[in-house]
């Protein structure tokens, strides 16, 4: 007797920013568990050649990974879509940080390929976040489906696009329990850690608000000898590795943790949160991480209006550095910054298993068409 069972979705996913591994493995791993799915990836030679760790991540699924020429894909040149039913984006708008992945998706349209994206980040231009260079009126997005990392109401007052939104959590996996190496690592500096992430290149940011943020830094690090400090830069623009290496080098209870460096290469933003009494952050998706893993989390304001971070700790002295720091590291101030934390993190996550949603909603798809 032949068998009734209907044929199996081919699912493509495309990679583009090192940022796109953590928020996509999830959803091919759930992929990869389905019989009726078939799963393919797509990525491009500069996340792929440039970040050891999104190679080793995807190879480790055993698929045979395609690694497209990043300067052909920003120009709309793609491999044919021939066999594929669905189209998942980790990152995906007309914004140029996701250009490669708008056109593509833009390519999968006229094909009547299925298209989807995750919301990328906390502060996500044309879903929750606009500025002066991204507008309402100049963000858009390709996708059919954008998943959302909470409810509806996460959305910007102003965003255009709820009616293509499907709430479906957080795809990136948080964790708690630090790796072997970086238990080892808190062990050897032998102190209380605090991770401090920057993202010193955004055009929101004023120089004067800049210098303001390495100030407070370096001022607090000084006045706190008895905490171990590290400080990532953003993974690809890393503005402190290329600017103010040689001035943090003279701090010596201070690691720049430079994704570039082999040393730091592997390390994620849950290693970092894992090892850390406390993280101090720039407006970002750090925040969240730090609060989903019920660590003490403090935002620095950067002179911007950080409401939306309400009701985590904001900083925009020194001594409110200082204060959070010493705080978060002993109770009962670390149990206070704890509770602003879960209170944070349920106010914009939708709880439960979000790659096993996106998937079952996919599948779900191709039922409904037919």
């Amino acid at each position: 007797m032949l068998s009734s069972a209907p044929p199996r979705r081919h699912i493509l996913f495309f990679l583009h920013l090192i940022q796109d591994v953590d928020l996509i493995a999830p959803v091919i791993k759930e992929a990869l568990s389905h019989e009726e799915c078939a799963v393919s990836v797509w990525v491009t030679d500069r996340l792929y050649h440039q970040f050891p760790r999104a190679s080793r991540v995807l190879r480790g699924y055993g698929l045979n990974i395609r690694v497209l020429s990043y300067a052909a894909s920003f120009f709309g040149f793609f491999p044919a879509l021939s066999g594929i039913d669905v189209l998942i984006t980790a990152s995906e708008s007309n914004a140029r940080p996701h250009r490669v992945a708008h056109l593509l998706t833009k390519m999968a349209n006229l094909r009547r390929i299925q298209t989807y994206t995750l919301q990328q980040g906390f502060e996500n231009c044309g879903l929750t976040y606009f500025d002066a260079e991204h507008t309402p009126g100049e963000v858009e997005f390709a996708s059919g489906t954008i998943f959302l990392w909470g409810g509806l109401q996460t959305l910007h007052t102003q965003a255009r696009v709820g009616s293509r939104c499907v709430p479906a959590g957080y795809t990136k996996q948080v964790t708690t329990a630090a790796t072997a190496d970086a238990l080892a690592k808190k062990n050897e500096w032998g102190k209380p850690v605090v991770s401090i992430f920057e993202n010193l290149h955004r055009k929101a940011y004023t120089p004067l608000a800049v210098s303001d943020f390495m100030d407070c830094l370096t001022s607090a690090v000084r006045q706190c000898p008895e905490i171990h400090f590290i400080l990532r830069p953003h993974p690809n623009q890393r503005w402190t590795a290329i600017h103010k290496k040689n001035e943090l080098s003279a701090l010596g209870h201070l690691d720049l943790a430079d994704p570039k460096d082999t040393k730091w290469a592997f390390w994620t933003t849950a290693d970092l949160v894992s090892v850390s009494d406390a993280v101090i952050t720039a407006p970002s998706t750090v925040a969240l991480d730090a609060a989903l893993a019920t660590c003490p989390v403090a935002v620095v304001a950067m002179g911007n209006d950080v409401q939306r971070y309400s009701p985590l700790t904001t900083l925009k002295k020194v001594d409110e550095w200082c204060d959070f720091i010493r705080l978060s590291v002993a109770p009962p101030g670390r149990t206070d910054e704890k509770m602003r934390a879960q209170q944070f993190a349920k106010k914009y996550v939708l709880a439960g298993d979000a790659a096993r949603r996106i998937i079952n909603f996919v599948i779900r798809a191709r039922s409904s068409i037919g």
